[in-house]
């Protein structure tokens, strides 16, 4: 290699610590031997055509290493807030924890215009992900959007058809059986919509970062789905009278399971907060039908079934409630076994001209 030659390389060698580190460490040598082939080649035509060829690929160069800064912070945002070393800031903590501080002040109807901040709060929350990157804090608030949505088709489907076929009258546990298939139904569908979405957001360049994490925190699944409970707390027991406390209760353990759940830096304890939080909330909800149901006025209700073996199916109906909320919660842990399997989506070094 002419003289010439091997000084434009070594140039180009310090030229590249320019770029970002993790880039550099990870392309130094590949850009290296691209650069000197260039060289080679050139330097068959002479001493002037390295010169001008050298050139060339000099001017290129201050754009291929503003792009790479460019897109390493562009990761940096988009990655911001997810679970990392760093500790989340007070405001993400908030928002995270607020749909259920909201509908927990919401429950106590001191405030009517409570009720509507809390349906508007979600949906501002996740117009605020789409342009953050989904970041975690913002997860509950798409997962309530998704079962709302759901339920509004959930009852357009209208499952009567099924109920006429399984539920006998004056038979108890086809009652039950009918309350696990009604169950299974929404929260699997729920599961399935959550992941068909994040595997559509999957194409698109701007989500990538966030696909990534995905697959190494498979808990951001669970997180969103865990945004869900919320509707069911609002919606599935609004015939009683008296759970009120009950309810208030239930929200606080959601909220506390959240608050954990973004302030753990132990991966280990990210489903486990999830998990504690929507047990003692939906065994709150338990104990208060537990007690409350014999207070109920339905007297058309139990003229069909007797108070004693209502109390014990609106008690055991939370619990298998509860039982499906639990493997939706653990399904995404298997998918990860898969996700992690996917080849990762390469990032190619700057194209140098041939």
């Amino acid at each position: 290699m002419r003289r010439s030659a091997r000084l434009l390389l070594r140039f180009y060698a310090y030229l590249i610590h320019l770029f970002p580190k993790g880039y550099r460490a990870e392309y130094r040598e590949e850009l290296q031997a691209v650069f000197s082939l260039v060289l080679e080649g050139a330097g068959k035509q002479g001493k002037l055509s390295i010169m001008r060829r050298g050139f060339r690929e000099m001017l290129d160069f201050p754009g291929a290493v503003i792009r790479q800064h460019l897109r390493k912070r562009r990761n940096a945002i988009q990655d911001k807030d997810f679970h990392s070393n760093e500790p989340i800031s007070r405001t993400a903590l908030l928002i995270g924890v607020g749909l259920f501080l909201l509908a927990l002040i919401a429950e106590f109807d001191i405030y009517p215009p409570l009720f509507l901040v809390l349906l508007v709060f979600p949906v501002i929350v996740t117009v605020v992900g789409i342009f953050r990157g989904f970041p975690n804090w913002t997860l509950p608030s798409i997962g309530l959007l998704l079962a709302a949505l759901l339920l509004i088709g959930y009852s357009e489907l209208n499952l009567i058809w099924i109920r006429d076929r399984i539920v006998t009258s004056g038979d108890v546990i086809s009652r039950y059986i009918y309350s696990g298939i009604s169950n299974g139904i929404f929260w699997v569908s729920l599961l399935l919509l959550t992941i068909v979405l994040f595997l559509l957001l999957a194409a698109l360049p701007r989500y990538r970062p966030f696909f990534h994490r995905l697959k190494q925190d498979w808990t951001l699944i669970s997180f969103t789905l865990y945004g869900a409970s919320v509707v069911i707390l609002l919606t599935s027991w609004d015939d009683y009278r008296y759970l009120e406390p009950y309810k208030i209760c239930a929200f606080i353990f959601l909220a506390l399971g959240a608050w954990s759940y973004l302030r753990s830096k132990d991966s280990r304890k990210l489903l486990l907060s999830l998990v504690a939080g929507l047990m003692l909330a939906m065994i709150t909800m338990t104990i208060g039908k537990w007690i409350l149901l014999p207070q109920q006025n339905w007297p058309v209700w139990f003229s069909w079934h007797p108070p004693q073996t209502e109390r014990w199916f609106e008690s055991l109906r939370t619990l298998i409630e509860l039982g499906w909320m639990m493997i939706v919660l653990a399904v995404p842990g298997f998918l990860s076994l898969f996700l992690i399997r996917m080849d990762k989506i390469p990032r190619t070094p700057p194209k140098l001209p041939s």
